[in-house]
């Protein structure tokens, strides 16, 4: 088979287990009301401070429009996973903040995500992880390139 074609049929097939995987740790975990969209959103929030958590701010970091990132915010909130906090600063911005249940949620997604990396790298020898490292990096670049591209 010619490298093009096994190497896209591995980075199919790679990305579609992976989302298998959190689907179903998702579903380990009791957090079956939310999809892998709503888990990435609450990581992106996160990871953020808190000043950069405006929804104009969040539609910009996901590559989402503003329409849709409001509704997802919106069903984030009124599943309990986040909430809307009126800047001290200025009345009209508002600050996305997890709750509780965000923040336990989000734990699990990383601790998910820590087991996976730990269960990946364990099998590689120390030179075949810097490879793997600097070739996924330049995958990831590309991918950037492309996506500021498209936008």
């Amino acid at each position: 088979m010619p490298l093009e074609l096994e190497l896209n049929a591995l980075l199919t097939d790679t990305f579609n287990l992976i989302v298998k995987c959190e689907e179903h740790s998702l579903r380990s975990a009791g957090s079956e009301d939310l999809s892998i969209g709503e888990i990435h959103l609450l990581e992106t929030i996160a990871k953020n401070e808190p000043e950069q958590n405006t929804v104009s701010a969040l539609a910009a970091l996901t590559g989402v429009t503003l329409p849709s990132i409001t509704v997802a915010i919106q069903k984030l909130e009124q599943k309990g996973y986040v909430e809307k906090i009126k800047s001290a600063q200025d009345a009209r911005s508002v600050q996305i903040s997890l709750t509780e249940s965000g923040i336990t949620v989000n734990e699990r997604h990383e601790s998910f995500h820590a087991h996976l990396i730990g269960k990946i790298t364990a099998q590689l020898n120390p030179g075949e992880r810097e490879v793997l490292l600097k070739s996924v990096a330049k995958i990831n670049k590309y991918f950037k390139k492309l996506s500021e591209f498209m936008t």
